[in-house]
């Protein structure tokens, strides 16, 4: 019995190990990187890293453009916002192509083909736009 019990923890553990290796190998292979940001943002807070973009506004009235940097060619982007008042676009695009254009609360994920995986930019642009926006690549 104590064999079994010791067996089944051994197994819980490299599974837990090997979910926190996926993990972090996911989120070190994205990064984002500040391109510009305009106008005025009151209550802003920006918690975007790695693989997760991640931003609440009480007033949006500009627009913030980051790059996503990543080392895979082909990924998704699971993309869910939630406006509740103004107006709020979300626009990504690459040097070539826009690939993705919605205004208002967006529930949706995205695929970004090997193709297009080059300099893609993620803009949001807001008149008294208040919510908040998460992205998550993976």
């Amino acid at each position: 019995m104590k064999k079994a019990l010791i067996g089944i923890l051994i197994v819980v553990v490299c599974i837990m190990g090997f979910d926190a290796y996926k993990n972090i190998e996911t989120r070190n292979s994205f990064d984002l990187k500040q391109l510009a940001a305009d106008g005025e943002r009151f209550f802003w807070t920006d918690n975007s890293e790695h693989n997760r973009y991640d931003i609440k506004f009480d007033s949006l009235n500009g627009d913030d453009i980051k790059e996503v940097i990543s080392k895979k060619d082909a990924y998704n982007m699971k993309i869910d916002s939630n406006i509740t008042s103004g107006d709020f676009n979300l626009k990504i695009y690459n040097d070539n192509k826009v690939l993705f254009k919605r205004s208002g609360s967006v529930s949706k994920t995205i695929t970004i083909n090997k193709n297009d995986s080059k300099n893609i930019k993620i803009e949001i642009d807001g008149k008294k736009a208040k919510g908040n926006i998460k992205i998550n690549l993976s």
